[in-house]
């Protein structure tokens, strides 16, 4: 069984800090100490950028083929597994692309999407 005891809360020059440690590892090697820190000076959130809350682009795949359908003008990049280019353009708004490509691993706007 794993636990965190609370060891110390502490504060400098405005950085509060908490330390933990673990204990009763059931024979598994364990760090014995990790620190958190909060910068109290600084109320805003750092590192998450806005979800766009509806996809503007939907991709489907069939038969040797990449559908691109977007609902707003959205950027279209395509690579094989290769890295080469397939296709770099603008889907505008209701408009269907289609994309006929060999069976495969692609990198579409950097998701990977398997083609068969």
């Amino acid at each position: 069984m794993h636990c965190a005891t609370f060891v110390r809360k502490f504060s400098t020059s405005g950085h509060s800090s908490a330390a933990y440690e673990f204990s009763g590892s059931a024979g598994a090697k364990m760090f014995s100490m990790f620190n958190i820190s909060f910068n109290e000076n600084n109320a805003e959130t750092t590192g998450i950028t806005d979800i766009a809350n509806e996809p503007t682009l939907a991709i489907t795949t069939a038969y040797n083929t990449i559908i691109a359908t977007a609902n707003k003008d959205t950027e279209l990049k395509i690579y094989n597994a290769a890295g080469q280019n397939i296709t770099r353009t603008v889907v505008k708004s209701g408009e269907t692309r289609t994309y006929s490509v060999p069976t495969g691993l692609y990198i579409i706007n950097g998701k990977k999407i398997t083609v068969k």
